[in-house]
């Protein structure tokens, strides 16, 4: 029987690793990316784009800690200064 980590057992058990907020915003990609795409008549693509940002959102879940991109979108996107 193999054994689980303990970061593993910590965690919220998921589709492949991603949360319900993950399978929403890849679902907001997909509506957006059509959005933009539908005027050129590239929808097709639409599809492309939902699935690489999938692959890209998967590898970023199984590899490192589950909020890895809110504390990188804060550190960028927030002040430089201390209080």
């Amino acid at each position: 029987m193999k054994t689980k980590g303990a970061r593993l057992l910590n965690e919220r058990p998921g589709w492949l690793g991603l949360s319900v907020w993950d399978l929403g915003a890849l679902g907001y990609v997909l509506i957006i990316s059509h959005a933009v795409l539908r005027p050129f008549g590239l929808e097709l693509l639409a599809f492309l784009i939902a699935g690489a940002a999938f692959l890209i959102l998967l590898r970023i879940r199984l590899k490192s800690r589950p909020k890895t991109i809110r504390d990188f979108l804060k550190s960028k996107l927030g002040s430089k200064t201390l209080n």
